[in-house]
Formats: structure tokens, sequence, C-alpha cells
């Protein structure tokens, strides 16, 4: 049975199929600082190929001229970018130590791009038929695509079938979620904890946190409140589990957090 290499990799939204030479195809959504999505914008993106960490060093990096779409989508290649450093055919997908993908935006004309951030996702790097992803040897339901974001702690693998039946199965990675303060950075004035977190968010803030709102990968706002002081408690019960991003009043810049189940 033919080896099948599974690795890890960030990425700001969500990302699907995976081919060494054709690249990786690349979707998000933009917003501006108050948390509306860039609408029919031209935008230049910045795309580092991280090695073994959100902190490791860059193996590949690029720009993107895009055009978002009336709810602020678009779509790229990476790989298909104007290279800055190294060559996309250089990156080493077969490497286990892991990869990330660091993420920026320009609204001008590329000179100086905003750090949007990374997230983790898990990567078959050859393509099949047929994928189904696990967790802890249970089966994921509806996880059938080459890549899966992970929500929750604990042990992956993905089998996989081609058309002739012949069946495979990766190599298993471990998931451990990141805890607050790594996903903070400079840019930040605020922490966020737990991550993933359930019922409760606890906010932190250097100063008052002003108005907070909550969104969802399409940056869609899910809940929005105000506090008049720099630490506050969130409920977020009522949504369901997922990745969003929440900004307080004066960050450029919104966080990311997991909602569990």
């Amino acid at each position: 049975m033919k080896s099948i290499i599974l690795v890890a990799f960030a990425a700001l939204l969500s990302i699907s199929a995976i081919s060494q030479t054709a690249g990786i195809q690349y979707q998000g959504v933009a917003h501006d600082a108050s948390g509306m999505e860039l609408a029919n914008r031209e935008l230049n993106l910045s795309l580092s190929i991280l090695s073994g960490s959100a902190n490791g060093p860059v193996e590949y990096s690029e720009t993107h001229h895009v055009l978002t779409d009336a709810q602020g989508h678009y779509e790229l290649t990476i790989g298909g970018g104007t290279p800055i450093t190294s060559s996309f055919s250089d990156v080493d997908w077969t490497s286990r130590t892991g990869k990330w993908i660091s993420t920026g935006i320009s609204t001008g004309n590329g000179s100086s791009y905003q750090y949007i951030g990374t997230s983790r996702v898990f990567m078959v790097t050859e393509r099949f038929a047929h994928y189904q992803w696990y967790l802890n040897d249970s089966r994921i339901p509806g996880a059938t695509a080459q890549s899966y974001t992970p929500l929750k702690p604990g042990d992956y693998y993905c089998m996989t079938a081609n058309d002739g039946g012949c069946i495979g199965k990766s190599n298993t990675v471990n998931f451990q979620t990141t805890g607050v303060n790594e996903l903070s950075t400079a840019a930040h004035q605020i922490n966020v904890y737990p991550n993933p977190a359930y019922d409760l968010l606890y906010i932190n803030g250097n100063g008052k946190l002003g108005a907070v709102t909550v969104m969802d990968l399409q940056g869609r706002i899910m809940l929005s409140k105000s506090f008049k002081t720099a630490t506050a408690l969130m409920d977020i019960s009522s949504l369901v589990p997922g990745i969003y991003f929440l900004k307080a009043e004066g960050e450029s810049t919104p966080i990311r957090f997991l909602k569990g189940e």
C-alpha cells in the first residue's frame, strides 16, 4: 500500500485541495477595521509558508492581487502569485514538522501589509478520489475533503481511496489547541481565553473594551456587546461549534478563537 503523508499547515480561513504542481487553492473573506466585508475591492495579499510552527522560518512567500466579490470573498492559488523569497516548488511537503501560512493584507499599493494571522489545517499531500477524516479513531461526519481544519484536540488521520478501490491511511497527527496568550500578538491589546471556549469567553484588555463583536468565517456578526470595563465575560453558548473572530473597539485586527462542542 502506498504511504500517505499528512502535513499540517496554516491558513486564514479555508484551504481546499493541494497539488505540488498546481499549488494550494485558498479562499478567504476580507474585512475592514470595523469588521465589515471589503466588497468589490482590489486588495493585495502576502502569504508566507512557515516550517515547524507559527513562528518558524519562512520557506516560501509570495504576493497576490485579488478582487473581492459582493460578500468580500476572494480566491487565489498559493504557488501562483509573485514570488518574494525562494520557489514554491522548493517547499518540502513531505516534512512531518508541519507547515503554517502567515497572511497579510494591504488595501493600498502593496507597499505595506497588515498582519491577519495564522490557523492550522491538516492536509493529505496527494490527490485521491475519496477522503474521510477521523478524530481519535472516530469518523468525523462530513469531513470528506482533502483538507480538514481541526476544532478539538486529539489524534487526526485520513482514510483515502482511489477509483480502483485501493484504500490507504495517512500518518496520525496530534493536534493541541493554542493557548490564548499565544494567540495575542504585539498588534493586539487584548487577550481572550480559554481556547477553545464553550459557554463563556473571558476578555482582558489594557483599557475599557468598548464595543465587542464576534464574527463567523463569512464575516457575519454573530454577537455584539459593549463593556465599560477592561475585563469582561461574554456568553457564547448560542454559537454553533466552529471558528470565530473577536474584535474589540479600537482593535485593527480580529482575534481568532474556537467555539468547542
